[in-house]
């Protein structure tokens, strides 16, 4: 499972209603942290659900999950540690006509216990591509993608591949 990768997930989902998809990406990425910050996963799950397409793949690692699959394991991620900060950048928007795509810089961080039975501090930072369709006037999205990405705890590097699938 991919820690926080998987996590990360949460901010890039929205139904969103606008021309402009930056604002509205933004927009919805509040509630989203919001959510996640409360441990609401039952309202983080809504909000996420409703902003995607039936078809929607999320890929990392050259492995391609549902939505379904994907918030399984952000929830059980999620119950894990106790998240104190989740941001979202938007870097680029690129729309053309009923499509778009994202290019977002995500960074999180918290705390969890560890095998060892302490609390260490964990970080996460990564770069997301995200496609998006225009169903009517809300943006879906449809494709998110991760790129690079590093996780560190207690201020050194993990390596994310070896935290299981």
């Amino acid at each position: 499972m991919k820690l926080f990768s998987v996590i990360l997930v949460g901010v890039s989902f929205a139904a969103i209603s606008s021309a402009d998809l930056k604002s509205e990406i933004n927009s919805m990425n509040s509630k989203i942290h919001a959510a996640m910050k409360k441990g609401d996963m039952k309202s983080l799950g809504m909000i996420m659900k409703a902003g995607v397409t039936k078809d929607f793949k999320y890929i990392e690692d050259g492995k391609t999950m549902t939505f379904d699959q994907m918030f399984e394991q952000m929830k059980g991620s999620l119950s894990m540690m106790k998240l104190t900060k989740a941001s979202t950048q938007v870097v680029s928007v690129k729309e053309k006509g009923t499509m778009g795509t994202s290019v977002e810089k995500h960074v999180m961080a918290g705390t969890m216990t560890g095998p060892d039975k302490k609390t260490h501090k964990v970080s996460f930072s990564g770069v997301s591509t995200n496609s998006y369709t225009k169903a009517g006037k809300a943006w879906m999205l449809k494709v998110m993608s991760w790129g690079k990405s590093e996780m560190l705890m207690d201020g050194k590097p993990v390596d994310m591949s070896k935290m299981g699938s």
